[in-house]
């Protein structure tokens, strides 16, 4: 009886510590995860950097790209105009060379 008694009484304390462990388990996988992320923490900003780098590089080509683009615009424009121009004079030089 007495035999059973103790173990009566050691039960819950038996319980409590196996909690105890668990939660003391729980805690240490926490911190390994933890240490884990601290040890990757560098190569990840690293990683975000050369994202962060390769947007902008490639923003910076779009933009060199379409200024290319406008220059030749412009410089098509430019040449339209002209044409156009010498076209008027052609135009007006065989007005006056057909009136009397």
């Amino acid at each position: 009886k007495q035999q059973q008694k103790q173990q009566q009484q050691q039960q819950p304390e038996r319980q409590q510590q196996e909690r105890l462990q668990q939660r003391l388990l729980a805690v240490l996988g926490q911190l390994k995860a933890l240490q884990e992320d601290e040890k990757l923490a560098p190569a990840r900003k690293a990683d975000w950097l050369d994202g962060r780098d390769k947007v902008k590089e490639e923003a910076e080509a779009k933009a060199s790209a379409a200024k290319e683009r406008l220059r030749a615009a412009k410089s098509r424009q430019s040449d339209l105009h002209n044409e156009l121009q010498q076209l008027q004079q052609q135009q007006q030089q065989q007005q006056q060379q057909q009136q009397p």
